[in-house]
């Protein structure tokens, strides 16, 4: 059991919803949306350090060997799941050559927010039918 004052210990990663619920984001791998969980949290790193480009957009410092250390995976894979997340306009891998690492901008995503908060409406709906 989990007491009351250890989960106020606890730490999460939050995956967006949009992810699952949006048709755009269905063929994801699940593996992808749980790097953009990664990615999103160490946002919140990036914008305490001030890691912020010229044109004033936060990027984040995340090398290849440390989200395989997080994520178990060998490079290879890890390349591939960055690879879907740029194709599913989430983020931009920006090289910055001269071994170091590449920023990494995270996106707005797209979704049809609309058509979410018509299946929220009608799941609240059919709940309080119940």
């Amino acid at each position: 059991k989990i007491s009351a004052s250890e989960f106020e210990t606890l730490r999460f990663y939050q995956v967006p919803k949009f992810l699952f619920e949006d048709e755009y984001f269905s063929k994801m791998p699940t593996d992808a949306k749980v790097m953009y969980a990664l990615l999103k949290d160490r946002f919140e790193l990036s914008r305490l350090n001030n890691w912020v480009d010229s044109e004033n957009n936060i990027y984040l410092l995340y090398t290849n060997k440390q989200l395989c250390s997080i994520l178990n995976y060998a490079e290879p894979k890890i390349i591939k799941l960055k690879k879907e997340l740029e194709k599913y306009n989430l983020i931009i891998n920006e090289r910055q050559g001269l071994n170091k690492p590449n920023k990494i901008y995270l996106l707005e995503p797209t979704y049809d927010k609309e058509l979410i908060s018509l299946i929220y409406k009608e799941f609240y709906e059919l709940i309080r039918k119940d």
